[in-house]
């Protein structure tokens, strides 16, 4: 067992719930990645995590501060340089002693959040990348140049986590140390990205089983911004692939839209920025595609570096949603140096450039209802987890406020 969590002692890869080998698993490396067990904390931890205060929001308030978590430990930095939540579950991803990975797993409750467990990784390695459904939970680690990359999926149940599967990139694969580098998890999908490379993993009867790497068409199948970003909706699986952001100038940036079909994943459709208008199909959209987030029935896709009809440099966040099985484009808002990612709560939008920005719903289209100061934005993320809005801020030790987003 890769990541260590103190509820279980090492099982062998193996032990999914049916008790089959699990695709690409690899048993050597397990004892050199032995797990070390973390802590666990049956009572909300005020110190660590604090609690959210049981209390009504003001009919004005766009967003109300309930608690700032910080690691609480000693040797920890970088709290906050991933984060994923979803249902009751907050991961937050650091690292420790900066060699390495360590994940915080936070239970959010009515009357608070509680640090329930925290989870170290193999000494050396990369990451974490971090993804969960609220059901599941998986943990990527890259490896160090010529090493092996690996992720962990865990399902959880009444508070214990279980390993399913540990699944890691072949000695022979291309970019094997990149492996597990970006995640995406939702339902029976798991989505692995990394540069020019993207698999899907399905989970049936017999554990996880791989449904193939993905192929985009021509001239973006190497492309090494491939795979920057990931994400699942419905079924469907969206790639990234934000062409100006690693310098590749053969066409715009897009996101690739996959569907099952029979065994394997096949090419449904494509989305696209604006980019410049009228302009040379050369010419790059600046990166449209660097990052992907899903909000219900909405896909969010960031343009950090847009380009204007006048030639002007200016962010975009794309919304496109899904009816029908079909995604369309459905509205746009531009902000000042967006590369923090966006987040949909309700009928709020939240997007993180030199600020954050709040728009509100208002039929078709999002109006502004103002704007944040956040320090070192450039090190700052966002993430959701229910209707708290996570503000993660990675710089120095790290830490990351939740916010109560009001919902309209």
């Amino acid at each position: 067992m890769k990541l260590g969590s103190h509820a279980r002692s090492p099982q062998s890869p193996t032990d999914t719930h049916s008790g089959q080998p699990a695709v690409d698993d690899r048993s050597r490396a397990e004892e050199a990645r032995a797990a070390t067990h973390g802590s666990r904390a049956s009572t909300p931890d005020v110190r660590e995590s604090g609690i959210v205060p049981a209390r009504s929001r003001g009919a004005h308030e766009t967003l109300t501060p309930a608690v700032t978590l910080r690691a609480g430990r000693d040797g920890v930095s970088g709290f906050g340089a991933a984060v994923a939540g979803a249902g009751d579950i907050l991961l937050i991803g650091a690292r420790h002693e900066a060699q390495q990975p360590f994940v915080t797993l936070y239970r959010v409750t009515h009357e608070g959040v509680v640090r329930e467990r925290s989870m170290r990784g193999a000494p050396g390695h990369g990451g974490p990348s971090l993804a969960t459904d609220g059901q599941r939970i998986a943990v990527g680690q890259p490896a160090p140049e010529g090493g092996l990359g690996f992720v962990s999926v865990y399902l959880r149940n009444a508070g214990e986590l279980t390993l399913e599967t540990t699944l890691e990139a072949k000695p022979d694969e291309a970019g094997a140390a990149s492996f597990g580098q970006r995640l995406a998890l939702a339902g029976d999908l798991l989505v692995l990205g990394q540069p020019a490379s993207v698999r899907v993993y399905r989970h049936s009867a017999v554990g996880w089983l791989s449904a193939g790497p993905l192929r985009p068409s021509l001239p973006y199948e190497w492309n090494p911004a491939l795979g920057h970003s990931v994400a699942v909706l419905g079924g469907r699986v969206l790639v990234g692939n934000p062409v100006e952001i690693d310098g590749h100038r053969a066409g715009p940036g897009r996101v690739f839209v996959y569907r099952q079909a029979d065994d394997h994943m096949e090419l449904d459709s494509e989305l696209t920025g604006d980019g410049i208008e009228g302009g040379r199909e050369d010419s790059p959209r600046a990166g449209f595609g660097a990052c992907i987030q899903v909000s219900d029935n909405f896909v969010l896709v960031s343009a950090p570096y847009e380009l204007s009809a006048s030639g002007s440099s200016l962010s975009r966040v794309y919304l496109f949603r899904s009816q029908a099985g079909v995604l369309s484009r459905f509205a746009s808002v531009d902000v000042p140096s967006c590369q923090g990612g966006a987040c949909l709560i309700g009928e709020r939008l939240f997007v993180l450039g030199d600020a954050l920005y709040v728009y509100a719903r208002a039929g078709n289209q999002f109006v502004p209802l103002g704007s944040y100061a956040v320090s070192a934005a450039s090190q700052t993320t966002l993430a959701s987890c229910g209707a708290l809005l996570a503000i993660a801020s990675s710089q120095g030790a790290g830490q990351v406020a939740l916010h109560f987003a009001e919902q309209a």
